[in-house]
């Protein structure tokens, strides 16, 4: 009972003591001195991006200092001397003309060349633009409306989504062909696994030619439409080396090649689910087709130039929109016309003889041709 007591007494003692109190005038001078040394880092950095600010402004200063004196200098003019000494004294040197000065001359030369590019060659070319009413596509016409840049881009842009999805179906094709072959091939004579396997090796091989072809079409077409210097050598490049022809190629062998390879594919399926796969993929491909006919009809018959706006080709414009192409056939046939206005005069010839070569750390050397 006496530790008990004890206890009890230190106890309550120590619940009776009073909580110590924190030192807030302590508290407060270290946060004092906490802001002063924030305040002391700040006016550091502002006096850092002032000193900076004053030295950019002399910069400028100096720059609009200079320039001012070397305008001064280009707006002076020579003295002129006196008549009396004209004969004892020796000619001043006419002043440099400015570069300024040759900013015409660049910009007549670069249209110049312009001219020359849309407008040399276009007399071989004219008889077959000309008659555009007998040419078996849209091209030329498409050609003379919306000039070569643009027509020539949608070109490259066909073929080459044509030679990037028959890429696709070609590496597929080559995995397929391979490896083994997905089809049984049993011990004994069996008309049908016989039959399956021939469609199935013939129709990817025709996939894997007709892809080939494809994408060896559309690079002979791309490659010869980069090489074509001038406008002349585009129409051309229609008119006598069937430009639209080749691209027709090209799609075609691009759709034979997948005709081939869904029919491989479909005896593949016929060997593993039987002969209810064959009117199950006929299906899906009458669905197929008649969905994109009734699309591409729709599109083409409204928009193109050979399916709604020329009727010897299937077309049906309206009454009031007749294919008439008279207005790009009269700027055509002006482009033809300064065919004969463009640097192949003598004159032009003698100027063009004779380039000046400026080699880097020598002198200026003339070159003829």
């Amino acid at each position: 009972l006496g530790s008990f007591g004890l206890d009890t007494e230190e106890t309550l003692l120590a619940v009776a003591m009073p909580v110590p109190q924190p030192d807030l005038a302590g508290v407060l001078l270290e946060m004092r001195r906490h802001v002063e040394s924030q305040r002391d880092f700040l006016e550091k950095q502002l006096e850092l991006q002032r000193n900076h600010l004053q030295e950019q402004l002399s910069r400028i200063d100096q720059q609009l200092a200079l320039a001012s004196s070397a305008t001064t200098v280009l707006n002076e003019r020579p003295e002129v001397p006196d008549s009396r000494q004209l004969h004892s004294e020796i000619p001043k040197a006419t002043p440099a003309a400015p570069e300024t000065a040759k900013l015409p001359d660049m910009i007549d030369t670069k249209a110049e060349l312009e001219g020359w590019v849309r407008t040399n060659g276009l007399h071989t070319v004219d008889a077959w633009v000309s008659n555009y009413r007998n040419h078996p596509a849209g091209w030329s016409g498409l050609l003379m409306i919306h000039g070569i840049p643009e027509v020539s881009q949608r070109l490259r842009l066909k073929v080459q989504n044509y030679c990037v999805f028959a890429a696709l179906f070609l590496g597929g094709s080559l995995k397929v062909l391979s490896g083994k072959p997905p089809v049984s091939d049993p011990d004994y004579f069996d008309l049908e696994c016989e039959i399956r396997k021939r469609v199935y090796a013939y129709c990817f091989a025709i996939s894997i030619a007709a892809h080939v072809l494809c994408i060896l079409l559309g690079m002979s077409f791309h490659n010869a439409l980069s090489e074509s210097a001038r406008d002349s050598d585009v129409f051309r490049m229609f008119a006598r080396g069937k430009g639209f022809r080749a691209t027709v190629w090209c799609e075609s062998a691009f759709f034979v090649g997948v005709i081939a390879c869904c029919v491989g594919l479909v005896a593949i399926l016929q060997e593993h689910i039987g002969w209810e796969m064959l009117p199950a993929a006929l299906l899906l491909a009458a669905i197929v087709l008649r969905i994109y006919w009734i699309t591409y009809t729709l599109l083409f018959s409204n928009g193109s130039i050979c399916k709604y706006w020329r009727p010897e080709l299937g077309g049906n414009p309206d009454a009031t929109d007749p294919y008439d192409l008279t207005v790009p056939v009269a700027n055509f046939k002006a482009r033809v016309r300064n065919d004969g206005a463009n640097p192949r005069s003598e004159g032009n010839d003698k100027r063009a003889s004779a380039v000046n070569i400026q080699m880097p750390g020598n002198d200026e050397a003339t070159v003829s041709f």
